[in-house]
């Protein structure tokens, strides 16, 4: 053992001869942390698997906290674990003393409970105004999977009748009323499963957005709140392959209680992306086939706009 929680690579590396060195090259990528340490669990049951690379160590535990952490975050936390996903970093104070029941209230303590268990490693740290202040990351890709498998789960459970890649392909198609029809169900299913309050939809959307990440990764990238064009596009899906569609969406939250408000917000986030110009940054990457979705939002309940963008207007 070292100094830090876990096993040198020097104290591991005679246990990996005679595995032809793939384990010798992969458990920094897989197990190691970037403090040098090795999870010792991985590594002797991957060394008794001969060699085999998987989630080893978050299986020995049950990860239902974590899911439902992950679940009933807000907008701004799922934003932070998205932008974890993508291999970036977070800096957060961290609380020695934690009361358990406090977790479910009050988000900034998901920080130091996915420190302490090891679902989150710190890079470096430093004492602000008495507290600690962590730069916080995913430590390895054994974490990452489970991540990723978690986020999968949460989305699949959202949609019933197993309608997750009706879902998918449904919006990639640009058939909106088959995408809004599942995507309405997917908001109010997840609001009853997770014991999401009325007054907090947003968190369902933001796990829309995460699911979509994840679920999407092998054949697509999923960015959001990024420059194009004239402003900022909510989300932007750009495929890995530029002879398949992209997608934009823009969201928009209705204040009003008009009649048609639900409706008139959707045309409007349509327009937006038309007149902001969103979809420059696929058109110069030669993406030429684009599906633009309006997104209204009023509680509960959904209005969706869509069409496909022409070049050069980049217009419907």
């Amino acid at each position: 053992m070292s100094d830090g929680s876990g096993v040198s690579r020097e104290v591991h590396a005679p246990f990996c001869e005679g595995l032809a060195g793939k384990l010798r090259r992969s458990t920094l990528h897989v197990f190691g942390h970037t403090n040098g340490m090795y999870n010792p669990w991985s590594i002797l049951q991957c060394i008794d698997n001969k060699g085999r690379l998987k989630i080893y160590w978050a299986n020995t535990s049950d990860n239902v906290l974590l899911e439902r952490m992950i679940a009933r975050a807000s907008a701004t936390v799922k934003s932070e674990i998205e932008h974890l996903l993508k291999g970036g970093s977070v800096e957060k104070v961290i609380e020695e003393s934690i009361v358990y029941p406090d977790v479910d209230s009050r988000n900034d303590l998901m920080w130091s409970v996915l420190l302490f268990t090891g679902y989150l490693t710190s890079k470096s740290y430093e004492i602000k105004g008495g507290k600690t202040v962590c730069s916080l990351i995913i430590p390895n890709q054994e974490i990452l999977s489970l991540y990723r498998d978690l986020i999968r789960k949460l989305f699949q459970d959202s949609v019933m009748d197993g309608q997750a890649h009706e879902l998918l392909q449904a919006l990639i198609d640009g058939e909106s009323e088959i995408f809004s029809q599942i995507l309405q169900r997917f908001i109010l299913h997840s609001m009853s499963v997770y014991d999401l309050s009325s007054s907090e939809p947003e968190k369902s959307y933001h796990l829309f957005v995460l699911g979509l990440l994840v679920m999407l990764s092998d054949t697509y990238d999923v960015i959001s709140n990024r420059e194009s064009g004239l402003g900022r596009y909510d989300i932007l899906i750009v495929p890995k392959q530029k002879n398949k569609p992209a997608v934009v969406i823009e969201f928009k939250k209705v204040w009003s209680d008009g009649p048609d408000a639900l409706d008139k917000a959707a045309q409007k986030a349509l327009k937006q992306i038309i007149d902001k110009k969103y979809a420059q940054d696929l058109y110069d990457q030669g993406i030429e086939d684009i599906r633009a979705y309006g997104i209204a939002l009023d509680g509960k309940n959904i209005s969706i706009t869509s069409c496909i963008l022409e070049k050069p207007q980049l217009s419907c």
